[in-house]
């Protein structure tokens, strides 16, 4: 493990022990508030009703039935009196009548009826709220993360219980609601009305369930353990799920015929979870058995304990049948409470706070916020470099300097450093040694926003969005719209005509020119109009810029159905590009991003060679004052950069113009002789 991974793992381990001492509860209640104020407290004040109105229930019930018996039983009635007679006062409003006392409890169950439905609807429009508020703190935290972290099996492994946690939290929240509001009031109401009646009754129902709680406490400690254990179990089973599943694996598994190979690692990976699982369920499973026929044989203890008080004139009959009938809502309600709630909590607590921990985490980063103005310079001091969980240094002693505005390209066999080098230029990792400088500044001291916010680039392995043609280009540089057009893209919420055609996928040029929104800010235009490909003016839409850019890397922007609006994403019912065409798409999104540095790497590994010399003309045109360095193993892009870097099994071997690492005859003449006589070569 290298010296950064050792810091970032310093780091997780005092955020574990800072969560620790705080109260997980506050934490989720304050981000719950902030995500729906108004819904939070629409649940608090519907659920402390619905709890009020369940406990007056058994009051009226009390009363009715002393109504009941006070007027005398039906039995007796009919044998007092004549047939088709009543007694005075059994029917009748005032002088002690019941028809008064049923109408109140009728009035009493609907109101609970009501703010219980009531609380039940707006938990699920809160509940969606938070968890993406939820999310999108996770997905902000996990942002803050260099690329080196990624590849640390424990950062993944708390990554991945982070991610179980979100919706964890979400249930945390609302059963700590239900408790609060509900359950709460409820039984503070109902031990007020028992400890009034009899003292006894109220301290014989808390002893019945005191052998759950602890239970519950044992099971919570079970889970914990269980959660720690299973992770990596859990994250190799969903990694063959996808393997399978997953559209960019389907193609080579299927062809391959890899699908039952993936399948079974996938069946064993999953038994060794069950197993676990099932072990310790099976422990649970055998302890809340006992205690619920611990808590059943005290539910007849208390019912016993009734009928006695009545026998011996303890309560009244009223009494004792309000008791009886809302004896079963209460064990029902506890049960719901401890065994259900509280027992799905004591599962996956260990969730919600891997979740706040992962939250605490601070990952090592620079002060320096700027790295100034105009074209970089970048400098490389003996740069050294292992990832994280090997000794074997990928490389080794490399110094070299890109001049401000200068082109380098960088060339070498495969494993000779090339992408290891990449990375560490585009600040995805820090250098195990040596330092990597941009304009005088070490990126060890650089906060990776600044680092990142100074580079554009084109990658090899580049991203095929799900999104339109428009989407997939100006997603590199959506910083520069205003803030209303920036608010549109983000959340796809264009208003007027702009939404009808964002929304049906028909926002051509002209649909682009309509809407203001889409307008470039005038200060950036301004500032970087010199560089923009087209020479774009502050008076130019996106739209426009977009296409002109598309059409100079030769993709055939009118071939696509709706134009800049075509969905590419058949998952999604648009269309998908070839291999070369998404090729161009990604250059057009590199050439689109205006920074100070750019990074080329293998732009052209899908691109024809009728169309290859285009492109080389083109990356010249867009490298022109810039600092720019391509990493290609193709010389005949190499050939027109100001300055070659030859890499040789982690070394940099040497460097020059094309002509004189010719004329030196070393490594890279090697490689020329090599890749011409693959042209020359009799057939």
């Amino acid at each position: 493990m290298n010296q950064n991974s050792e810091k970032c793992m310093r780091c997780r381990e005092a955020g574990m022990k800072k969560c620790r001492k705080k109260f997980v509860f506050w934490r989720i209640l304050v981000w719950t508030f902030c995500a729906a104020p108004v819904g939070v407290s629409v649940v608090l004040l519907a659920g402390i009703l619905h709890s009020v109105f369940l406990v007056l229930q058994t009051v009226c019930m009390q009363v009715f039935f002393e109504r009941v018996s006070a007027a005398g039983l039906p039995a007796l009635t009919a044998a007092r009196h004549p047939a088709g007679s009543t007694p005075d006062g059994w029917l009748s409003f005032g002088n002690g009548g019941v028809l008064e006392c049923m109408l109140v409890l009728a009035g009493v169950i609907a109101a609970g009826l009501i703010f219980g439905t009531i609380h039940n609807a707006v938990v699920e429009g809160v509940s969606f709220r938070v968890s993406k508020e939820f999310s999108r703190r996770l997905q902000k935290q996990t942002a803050r993360f260099p690329a080196e972290a990624f590849e640390d099996t424990s950062f993944l492994e708390r990554h991945e219980n982070a991610k179980r946690g979100v919706d964890q939290s979400v249930f945390f929240m609302n059963v700590c609601f239900l408790i609060a509001t509900y359950y709460v009031p409820y039984f503070v109401l109902m031990g007020i009305y028992l400890a009034m009646l009899k003292p006894v009754f109220l301290a014989a129902l808390l002893l019945i369930f005191l052998p759950v709680l602890i239970q519950q406490r044992y099971r919570s400690r079970s889970f914990a353990k269980f959660e720690q254990e299973t992770v990596r179990d859990r994250r190799m089973f969903e990694y063959y799920e996808g393997c399978m599943t997953k559209l960019e694996f389907f193609k080579e598994t299927r062809l391959l015929g890899a699908y039952r190979f993936f399948e079974g690692l996938f069946l064993e990976a999953l038994e060794r979870y069950d197993r676990k699982e099932w072990r310790v369920q099976v422990r649970s499973g055998i302890r809340q058995m006992l205690i619920k026929c611990l808590t059943l044989a005290g539910y007849l203890a208390v019912l016993l304990l009734f009928v006695w008080e009545v026998w011996n004139g303890g309560v009244s009959v009223g009494a004792f049948a309000a008791l009886f009938t809302s004896l079963n809502t209460m064990f029902r309600i506890m049960e719901e409470l401890v065994c259900g709630h509280v027992g799905r909590i004591s599962e996956n607590y260990a969730s919600i706070r891997n979740y706040t921990a992962f939250l605490d985490l601070e990952p090592v980063n620079g002060t320096i916020t700027e790295i100034g103005e105009g074209n970089p310079e970048i400098r490389a001091e003996h740069l050294d470099f292992r990832y994280p969980g090997c000794e074997a240094e990928v490389l080794k002693d490399v110094s070299f300097t890109v001049h401000s505005g200068e082109t380098v390209a960088v060339v070498g066999e495969n494993g000779a450093g090339k992408s290891t080098l990449l990375k560490v230029l585009c600040g995805q990792y820090l250098p195990t040694g040596g330092c990597l400088r941009i304009n005088g500044k070490c990126t060890r001291e650089l906060e990776w926003e600044a680092f990142e916010e100074s580079l554009s680039g084109v990658f090899q392995n580049y991203v095929r969005y799900g999104m339109t043609l428009f989407e997939n280009v100006a997603v590199s540089e959506s910083r520069r719209l205003d803030g209303e057009a920036f608010a549109a893209l983000e959340s796809r919420r264009l208003d007027g005509e702009a939404i009808t055609a964002l929304e049906s996928r028909r926002l051509d040029g002209e649909a682009f020119a309509v809407s203001g929104s889409r307008r470039l800010n005038e200060e950036v235009s301004a500032a970087s109009g010199s560089r923009r490909m087209g020479k774009a003016c502050e008076e130019e839409t996106y739209g426009d810029t977009v296409e002109k850019i598309l059409k100079k890397c030769g993709f055939p922007v009118e071939r696509m159905p709706e134009g800049l609006s075509t969905m590419l994403s058949r998952e999604f019912g648009g269309i998908d590009l070839s291999g070369g065409q998404w090729q161009k798409a990604a250059i057009a999104r590199g050439c689109f991003r205006e920074r100070g540095v750019l990074i080329l790497d293998e732009p052209t590994a899908a691109i024809d060679p009728l169309e290859e010399r285009h492109m080389y003309r083109l990356f010249e045109e867009i490298c022109r004052d810039r600092t720019a360095v391509i990493i290609t193993h193709r010389l005949a892009a190499a050939r027109a950069a100001d300055r070659i870097l030859v890499m040789e099994n982690g070394r940099l071997a040497e460097q020059g113009t094309h002509d004189e690492l010719l004329q030196a005859k070393g490594a890279y003449w090697r490689m020329y002789e090599l890749q011409k006589q693959n042209y020359t070569a009799s057939v």
